[in-house]
């Protein structure tokens, strides 16, 4: 038991003690009337302390169910029972579970693709990544149920199902379109570099995919040059016989004109394929014709050093400098300021440090001002450099271990199907930091912006090596060249390091320049200006024909790009073009995954149906009112003196008192 005074407790106990000194004053001996008076003071006294008991209450809250609707590519397949979009299906019977459920749940309205969305929105487009319902555990307010609405596609692979079983949050499914997979085939294109030096020759490469219904079929693919979008050069046009994959090379030329160059490959579409949107494809690069200087320190001598600068100084757009520490000496070549000044490396594009460069290598503040500046810097091999923590994208977190570096991303350092052993420090990723080449859990080359330049860590030792082996690729039909020929090392070795310094180099010209130049759907490109430019806006043309004008902030922009296909970015007379893909496996395998809705509801605790069956679940989840009312344990406090009689009982005191002295006409 508690106090809760109704006045503030001095007030009252002020008053007891001037009631006390009264009792005293007017009562001079013990009596009946002065215990009568006495009483009736304690009486008032505890009436004013309030005195509560904490008694536990149930207060019922709440319930939250999240209804989700799949807004991925492959919800724009029309094999729903009414021949609608499953999109459009899916909606509808979101809204139905919404109206159901509204009077005794808290409806939560969401949409999935590779990352909830919310508000969920009215278009399909994008890939669709089921790791993203783990939010849910995370999401204010926390939903104590969810309902899926989803084919099935997830072509991620993850593992949202720990997150959730953990929340306590089950997860019911409602499949949507045919489990029968349809006819489809898929064209993408591929250029070998973002970034191409005038007249070199350029080796696209068109895969062409079908789904296994439509393999021998005939149809044909045409590569065009889309230099003049009205009056496209035609560069390939060859019949072929459709099989599950194919790779065909298409040999073109970057041109003597500076600026962006795109292509176009197209897939003839055959009768009866469940979407052509895929059958077209585009690619884009920059021609660029300005020498970068290169300056390269490096303290002790290594061979990947010396291999990377052998490559480098094979590109005649790369003027190198080398400084290297021997002993005590130093031995240069080229024109460069050891240590760097904030002069000198006015001078410098790329600042390359490699091993021992402490003595060689500028302050970090200098450093951190030349790249906040728009500079560019390597950090080449697996050893933390003292000083740079905050500059490095990539925090290793022991020593290098063996690797095989895989190739196939998205830069172009190494092309899809060679595997190359090295060593890698295995680390950890600083923040907004990006994977150029590994996975996220094992970066092997990273890079993140600081200011308008930016640091990259090539995390690799060993790499010299690979000029003295032949590399084995991905043989295929249409391959043409032995990628085990002899020097094909070295050309691969070469051609990565010159790789990675285009991956990292900004646009050499014009005014406006993209992070990347190929994304998927629904990612954000990011785009960058020259602070002394003066531009403040861009023009942004969509595949659909549609502009914005986008306004500049902190001399960039990151808009979202929800439409596959061929997006522009002007500004002045510079254009920049950036592709916009969807992933193949959401057109080519569209059939409904039942297996996939079973494991993630089986595994949450909740139930998989077929969206036909969208009232039985809104019927479920209504009989379950007790679980929408069901209380939460609290506390309150409640006065202990509530009942009328205790009022009464003062009243009684008072006038007991007042009678016997009356009586005794007040000699008491």
């Amino acid at each position: 038991m508690t106090f809760s005074p109704l006045l503030p407790a001095w007030i009252v106990g002020l008053t007891g003690l001037v009631a006390l000194a009264a009792v005293v004053g007017v009562y001079r001996r013990p009596s009946l009337p002065a215990a009568l008076r006495l009483a009736l003071v304690c009486g008032v006294l505890l009436l004013l302390a309030n005195p509560t008991r904490v008694q536990a209450v149930k207060v019922p809250r709440p319930r939250t169910v999240a209804v989700i609707t799949d807004c991925s590519g492959s919800m724009k397949q029309t094999d729903t029972t009414d021949q609608r979009t499953r999109g459009a299906h899916a909606r509808d019977a979101a809204d139905q579970l919404s109206k159901s459920l509204g009077s005794d749940w808290r409806v939560l309205r969401l949409g999935l693709g590779h990352q909830l969305l919310s508000p969920a929105p009215g278009v399909d487009d994008g890939d669709s990544d089921f790791s993203a319902l783990g939010e849910l555990a995370t999401h204010t307010p926390k939903p104590d149920a969810a309902i899926l609405l989803s084919d099935g596609a997830d072509w991620a692979g993850g593992d949202p199902e720990t997150a959730l079983v953990a929340a306590g949050i089950p997860v019911s499914t409602l499949g949507v379109g045919s489990s029968t997979r349809g006819a489809n085939t898929t064209v993408e294109l591929l250029v070998p570099s973002p970034n191409l030096t005038p007249g070199q020759d350029v080796a696209l490469t068109a895969l062409v995919t079908a789904t296994p219904d439509l393999a021998g079929r005939r149809t044909e693919l045409v590569v065009e040059s889309l230099d003049d979008p009205n009056h496209p050069t035609e560069l390939l046009r060859q019949p072929i016989t459709l099989s599950d994959w194919q790779q065909i090379a298409v040999p073109a030329t970057a041109g003597a004109t500076l600026g962006g160059r795109r292509w176009r490959a197209t897939l003839t579409p055959i009768a009866g394929e469940t979407t052509v949107v895929d059958n077209v494809a585009w690619v884009a690069a920059q021609v660029v014709d300005r020498t970068l200087r290169l300056l390269v320190l490096e303290g002790r001598p290594c061979w990947d050093t010396t291999f990377a600068v052998r490559a480098w100084r094979r590109d005649r757009q790369l003027l190198v400098s080398t400084v290297y520490g021997i002993g005590k000496g130093l031995w240069r070549a080229g024109e460069a300021v050891v240590p760097p000044t904030t002069e000198s490396l006015r001078e410098v594009d790329v600042l390359v440090l490699g091993q021992d460069v402490e003595r060689l290598m500028p302050p970090p503040e200098v450093l951190q001002t030349w790249i906040d500046s728009g500079g560019r810097l390597v950090l080449l091999g697996t050893a933390a450099l003292p000083g740079l923590s905050a500059l490095d994208p990539l925090l290793p977190t022991s020593a290098a271990l063996p690797v095989t570096v895989n190739g196939g991303d998205a830069d172009g350092l190494l092309p899809e199907g060679v595997h190359l052993p090295a060593l890698s420090a295995p680390a950890t990723l600083q923040p907004q930091a990006r994977v150029l080449l590994g996975e996220r859990s094992a970066p092997v080359i990273a890079s993140h912006r600081i200011g308008g330049g930016l640091v990259c860590r090539v995390n690799l030792d060993g790499f010299w090596r690979w000029h003295l082996m032949p590399v084995a690729g991905a043989s295929t039909s249409a391959t043409t060249t032995s990628e085990a020929a002899p020097g094909a090392g070295r050309v691969r070795g070469e051609r990565f390091c010159r790789q990675i310094l285009r991956s990292i180099a900004k646009t050499p010209t014009g005014d406006l320049w993209a992070e990347r130049v190929r994304l998927p759907v629904g990612d954000s490109v990011a785009l960058w200006t020259r602070p002394d430019s003066g531009v403040k806006n861009l023009v942004h043309s969509r595949p659909d024909g549609s502009q914005e004008t986008i306004t500049l902030a902190d001399y960039g922009a990151r808009p979202r790009l929800d439409q596959p296909g061929c997006h522009r970015f002007t500004v002045g007379t510079t254009v920049v073009t950036v592709i916009v893909e969807q992933r193949l496996g959401e057109q080519v395998n569209a059939a409904r995954d039942d297996a996939r809705l079973r494991r993630l509801a089986e595994r949450t605790g909740g139930e998989a149906h077929d969206i036909s069956e969208v009232a039985v679940v809104a019927q479920r989840l209504i009989a379950q009112r007790q679980l929408a009312a069901l209380p939460d344990a609290a506390s309150r406090n409640e006065p202990v003196i509530t009942e009328r009689w205790w009022l009464w009982a003062l009243i009684a005191l008072a006038a007991s008192e007042w009678w016997l002295r009356r009586r005794h006409h007040g000699v008491v």
